[in-house]
């Protein structure tokens, strides 16, 4: 039997409601499986953000040798990409963030939210999810209507030349109100409108941990090119015709036609390729033509 070694939980105990997140049961998925010896996990029931709890420890309190998770039951602050808030109710969702060490500079570590993205697609296929894809960069959305089912928040952290720290966080709908629908008010989903049978929250995290861990390791040694093909197969946007806006108000129009090896999108405009890399870019579906 493999030794899971520093799992320890803290719980702030603000209700009566029963926690969401049995980690024994996730040790159970995952102590036969692989060796995640060198996991750190801290369970909130109430957190403001679990990417700003990690972002507010210093570099050196960490084991660079390990990774580090942070769950929240509930994120009362929770963040989204640009800013945004990400919306969630107590037992609605999956949010929790990773903190790993790269032996990686800067420039490598710009493919990584889409590697993130393939873990997540890989596990739902893993329950029978499989009317799911990516959208460029880092959203998990619904095949036949777009409707977004999960999102992927990354701060990065520049340690030395050599090696960087990504704050990896993950936000998953898993039974979402229709009170949490109306204040979200964007095009979302939950998994509980894809399956006809109740997931259960704990084996589906074990689950994402194995193989979240299995694809850093990866990916660190060999880059966003081993995964460039797998990700523009499940990329919901390949070959059509989309619009993408700059947070500052820039626009192009053009063609998916795959990404490039550092993750960067590329788009044909007027019989050109172009490369946009991951940055505050906004990709939506263009006119027909």
């Amino acid at each position: 039997m493999i030794a899971i070694k520093n799992i320890h939980s803290k719980f702030h105990i603000i209700s009566c409601i029963p926690p969401q997140i049995d980690f024994q049961l996730v040790k159970s998925t995952i102590k036969y499986i692989d060796d995640l010896s060198h996991l750190n996990v801290e369970i909130f029931k109430y957190l403001d953000s679990t990417n700003n709890y990690l972002l507010r420890r210093k570099n050196y309190d960490f084991n660079q040798q390990c990774i580090d998770i942070v769950i929240a039951e509930v994120q009362t602050q929770g963040r989204g990409r640009y800013g945004r808030s990400w919306t969630c109710g107590l037992g609605e969702g999956l949010t929790f963030s990773l903190s790993k060490f790269f032996k990686l500079n800067s420039v490598a570590m710009s493919g990584l939210s889409l590697v993130i993205g393939i873990a997540v697609i890989r596990v739902l296929n893993q329950f029978g999810i499989l009317v799911v894809g990516l959208k460029w960069p880092n959203d998990v959305i619904v095949a036949d209507n777009l409707q977004k089912i999960a999102g992927i928040l990354i701060d990065l952290q520049h340690v030395s030349p050599c090696i960087s720290r990504a704050i990896i966080g993950i936000g998953i709908n898993f039974d979402l109100s229709q009170t949490t629908i109306n204040l979200v008010n964007k095009n979302i989903t939950d998994l509980s409108m894809l399956v006809d049978f109740k997931l259960n929250k704990n084996i589906f995290l074990g689950n994402l941990l194995i193989e979240l861990k299995r694809i850093l390791d990866s990916y660190e040694t060999l880059g966003f090119h081993a995964f460039k093909d797998e990700w523009i197969k499940y990329h919901l946007y390949e070959g059509k015709r989309v619009n993408l806006v700059h947070s500052n108000r820039d626009k192009f129009c053009g063609f998916v036609c795959g990404v490039g090896d550092d993750g960067a999108l590329c788009l044909n405009i007027d019989g050109k390729q172009h490369f946009f890399h991951v940055g505050e870019y906004s990709l939506s579906l263009g006119e027909r033509i």
